[in-house]
Order: C-alpha cells, then structure tokens, then sequence
C-alpha cells in the first residue's frame, strides 16, 4: 500500500518534473530560433521538435501530479472517517 507521504511525495516531484520541462521548451525555443537566424533550418526543426516534447512532458508529469494529490486526499478523507480501532 503506498502511504499519503509518498502520495505528497509524487505531488511535488511533479512540480519539479514541470518545471524542468518548461526550462527543456524556453531552452530549445532559444536555441532553434538563433538557428533559424543564422539560417541552419534542420537544428531548428530539431529544437522545434524538442521543444514539442517538453510540452508533453510538462503534460504529463501535471497529470500525474494532479492524480498523486487527488489520491492523498481521498486517502487523509478515508484515514480521517475511519474509526479509530482501524487506525492502529
């Protein structure tokens, strides 16, 4: 059984998760745009796809985040309604 700690856990390595990957999208838009610039249209295609990607990841790690907070609540909602023979 996972405990609400790790629930609490997963929230914020979430958070982390997201923001990693919103530095992953302004780096590669940065650095796909001086691309552009200079002319080099491949690396900027490539940057452009990697930053598509780090949209995604930011997608999906807010996605988790979202589902570990809505189970530590369900979790601290259930642990509170149990009677306290149930608790240990």
């Amino acid at each position: 059984m996972v405990t609400p700690r790790a629930h609490l856990y997963a929230g914020w390595l979430g958070v982390v998760m997201i923001l990693s990957g919103a530095l992953l999208v302004i780096g590669s838009a940065m650095v796909g745009y001086s691309n552009y610039l200079d002319g080099d249209i491949g690396t900027a295609v490539l940057s452009a796809i990697l930053a598509a990607f780090g949209v995604f990841a930011m997608i999906r790690f807010a996605t988790i985040r979202s589902q570990a907070i809505r189970q530590h609540r369900a979790s601290s909602s259930a642990e509170a309604a149990a009677p306290d023979e149930e608790r240990g």
